[in-house]
C-alpha cells in the first residue's frame, strides 16, 4: 500500500474531474473510495482548523474600497470588487 503525504493527497483530489463520481476516481487512481473520502475528511478538518483566527474587516484608514483579509499575522488587502473564485484561491478554500 502506498502512502502519501498531506500535499499529495491534496494534489490528487485536485486531479479529479468534475464530472467524475469517487467510485469512478477511485478506479482511475487505483485508490480505494474508503481512503479518498478519509483524505476529503482529513483536508476539510486541516481547512477549517487553519482558518479559524481567519478575519475580514476594515482596518483603521481604509478606504471602503478595500475589504482587508486578517490572518495571524497576515494582512491581505484586495479591491471590494475582486472575484470570489480569485479570494479563495488565495486562502485556500
Amino acid at each position: 500500500m502506498a502512502s502519501y503525504t498531506q500535499l499529495e493527497r491534496k494534489k490528487i483530489l485536485e486531479s479529479r474531474n468534475s464530472d467524475e463520481s469517487i467510485k469512478q476516481f477511485s478506479n482511475r487512481i487505483g485508490v480505494s473510495t474508503t481512503s479518498l473520502y478519509q483524505w476529503l475528511k482529513d483536508i476539510e478538518t486541516e481547512s477549517s482548523k487553519s482558518f479559524a483566527s481567519l478575519q475580514v474587516t476594515n482596518l483603521p484608514n481604509d478606504s471602503n474600497e478595500k475589504i482587508s483579509i486578517i490572518y495571524e499575522n497576515f494582512i491581505i488587502q484586495l479591491p471590494v470588487q475582486t472575484d470570489v473564485g480569485y479570494i479563495r484561491s488565495i486562502i485556500g478554500c
